[in-house]
Parts: C-alpha cells; sequence; structure tokens
C-alpha cells in the first residue's frame, strides 16, 4: 500500500483527484441540455397543437393530389414554364382541392344550416309530427292495451315536453355544424400547408428520414403503406360514402322530405362508420312515413335503399381499393371512430394512417429484436 502510494507521481495523483468534479460537470451540462430539449419540444407541441388537426389535413390532400402535382410539374418542364413549374404544379393542385372538396363542402354547409336549426321548429314540421305521433298510437293500441299501458300517448308526451325534445334535437346539429365551421377554417390552413408540402416536400422528406430513427427501406416503407392507407380510405370509406349519401338524398328529394339535403348528409355521414351506414338513416325516414299514411313515399325509400344503397359498396369497393390496404375491417373500424372522436372528421383518414404507422413500427421492432440463427436452432429446425 505504502509502494502504491510512493509511485504516484504528484501530477497523476492531482489529476486522479480532479476526474469527479469533471465527470459531474459533465453530468449536469448532459442533464441541462435534456432539461432545455425537453422544455423546447413542450414549448414547440403547444404552439403546433391547436395546427394538428390542420396539418392532418394537409398530409392528407398532399398524398390525394400528388399525382396531380406530378403531372402538371411534368408537363411545365416541358413547355415554357420551366423555371416555375413546381410553384404552378402546387397552385394548380391546389386551386383542384378547393373546386373537389372545399367549394362543395361550404356549400352543402350552408344548404342545411337553416334546415338543421328549423328541426322541428315551425309550425308546419310540429303538426306534421303530431299527426305521425297519433298515426303510431293508433297503430300500437293494441300492444299497448295488452301490456297495460293505454294509457301512454306519445303525441301527449310530445306536445307537453315539446320545447326539450326539439331543443334536444337541435344542440347536435348545431354543434355538428359548428365544428364543420372549425373543419372549414382548419381546411384553409391545410391548403396553404399543402402548397408547401407539395413544392418543398422532397426537401422535408430528405430530413424526416435522418430523424426518423428507422432505416431508409423501412422508412420508405412506412411512406408506401400510408400512400396506400390515404387512397384506399378515400376511395373505399369516403368516396363511397358520399355516393350512397348522393343516391339516397335524391331518393329523399324525389318523395319531397322537407329536410332532404340534411338527411342527406346524415346518411353519408352514417355510411363512412363500419358496420352502421345509411340505412340507420333511411329506416326510420321510411318508417316515420309509413305511419304518416305515405305508403308509397316509404316504399321508395327502403325499396331503392336496400337495393341499390346498402350493396352499391359491394360492387364498386373492391374495384376502387384493389390491393391497396391489407388492413381487416375491424381495426379499420377502430381507427376510423376512434380517430373521429379524437380529432374530428379528418380521423376517418388520420386514424387508419395512425393505426398503419403502428403496425409498421411494431414490425420494425420485431425484425430487430429477432435473435439470430444458431446452429443449435437452425440444426433443430
Amino acid at each position: 500500500m505504502l509502494g502504491s502510494q510512493f509511485l504516484q507521481t504528484p501530477s497523476t495523483s492531482n489529476r486522479v483527484k480532479s476526474l469527479g468534479p469533471v465527470d459531474m460537470t459533465n453530468q449536469f451540462r448532459n442533464w441541462m441540455f435534456l432539461a432545455m430539449v425537453g422544455i423546447v419540444a413542450y414549448l414547440a407541441a403547444s404552439v403546433m397543437q391547436p395546427f394538428v388537426s390542420a396539418l392532418l389535413w394537409a398530409s392528407a390532400l398532399t398524398i390525394l393530389t400528388a399525382p396531380l402535382y406530378e403531372k402538371v410539374r411534368a408537363g411545365c418542364e416541358r413547355g415554357r414554364f420551366k423555371k416555375g413549374a413546381e410553384t404552378i404544379a402546387g397552385l394548380v393542385a391546389c386551386l383542384v382541392t378547393i373546386l373537389v372538396f372545399v367549394l362543395p363542402f361550404v356549400i352543402v354547409l350552408l344548404g342545411i344550416s337553416p334546415q338543421a336549426e328549423g328541426v322541428g321548429a315551425t309550425d308546419g314540421s310540429t303538426r306534421s309530427i303530431e299527426r305521425t305521433l297519433q298515426n303510431i298510437d293508433q297503430q300500437l293500441a293494441t300492444v299497448k292495451a295488452s301490456v297495460g299501458a293505454s294509457s301512454f300517448s306519445l303525441e301527449r308526451t310530445w306536445s307537453e315536453n315539446q320545447k326539450e325534445i326539439v331543443s334536444g334535437l337541435q344542440a347536435p346539429l348545431v354543434g355538428m355544424l359548428k365544428s364543420l365551421g372549425v373543419t372549414l377554417f382548419s381546411l384553409g390552413i391545410a391548403i396553404l400547408a399543402q402548397f408547401f408540402l407539395l413544392r418543398d416536400g422532397w426537401r422535408l422528406k430528405e430530413g424526416a428520414l435522418d430523424l426518423i430513427p428507422l432505416e431508409h427501406a423501412q422508412t420508405e416503407k412506412l411512406l408506401d403503406r400510408l400512400t396506400d392507407t390515404v387512397w384506399a380510405v378515400f376511395y373505399g370509406t369516403v368516396l363511397v360514402a358520399m355516393l350512397q349519401g348522393g343516391l339516397i338524398g335524391a331518393a329523399y328529394a324525389y318523395v319531397g322530405l322537407p329536410n332532404w339535403l340534411l338527411l342527406t348528409v346524415l346518411s353519408a355521414v352514417m355510411a363512412i362508420i363500419p358496420l352502421l351506414g345509411a340505412p340507420v338513416v333511411y329506416f326510420p325516414v321510411a318508417f316515420l312515413l309509413l305511419f304518416q299514411g305515405k305508403t308509397q313515399e316509404a316504399l321508395i325509400i327502403l325499396g331503392f335503399g336496400t337495393m341499390f344503397v346498402s350493396n352499391i359498396d359491394n360492387v364498386i369497393k373492391p374495384f376502387l381499393i384493389g390491393g391497396r390496404s391489407n388492413l381487416h375491417p375491424l381495426p379499420i373500424f377502430f381507427s376510423i371512430l376512434g380517430g373521429v372522436l379524437f380529432f374530428g372528421p379528418i380521423g376517418v383518414i388520420s386514424g387508419p394512417m395512425l393505426l398503419t404507422i403502428t403496425l409498421v413500427v411494431i414490425e420494425a421492432l420485431r425484425e430487430k429484436t429477432k435473435l439470430p440463427d444458431t446452429p443449435e436452432t437452425a440444426a433443430s429446425e
């Protein structure tokens, strides 16, 4: 022990003693750096949080309009506008987005607003509801007598609680309109972001590939699967639901329903949700018409709905989707429903997108954690 102390020179002894404080200083600096990164990340996330919906819209719209952008850009590069080809192609894609998505959305929103606010509020609709309930009471008279509820009357219940029932019907509809208004504002920001994603996306992609903790091949696979998911959900869910809503809406208008546009939108929204569909709307409408004595109108809606509207997805969806998406209908159902509840209308697409990202990440983790084959395991196989 004395020998070891004797062999240590003063310089080495001081250096050994100074290692402790230096390590503590470096560790403190590392912790301070991590704290600063956490604070900056939290502030950045707080700033971007109001625009998450808009960025999701922009991502989906960018994927959907990317083929159009590439065609216009290639055409401009072959012509006189080679210098500004990317800007022109981005503007054309955004203009098509406005004409195809935003403008019809605004027109429908303006059309259903007065119908939603006037549900059950006019004298004509009130008298129609009273007549319908009176007919239902007459049809159910035998059933009510058999269960000892002859005194119960739907018409009397309606007249006594009309204001509460009407306000209860109007509240979710007005709330839906407000959320649609917020969605319209988000779409405006999304179109601006869409332009820059289309024009400068290749520059952003290079930096993103370096930040994502996956191999470039796996990241490219993830982007391809995201693209396929967006196209599959758009064609197989959104487009089919719009077609179903338009067809049953034509039947609503043909039979002369006063709130046919509102019922059309509700049918299209229900058609987006798997396992529910447009029958959730047109079946009650048909039965109400039947109780009102409008048998022909009720049969038209029931027949047209069951024969064409409810079966059109079985005919068209395989041609629209093809082999783009291999997701099972049950996970798609939960991802769409959860996405709508969490993100709003854009959740129809962003929910399956997040599901796809999760599956790709799990697949990458499984590949990373897979043990290499040893001679013993190879021999046993």
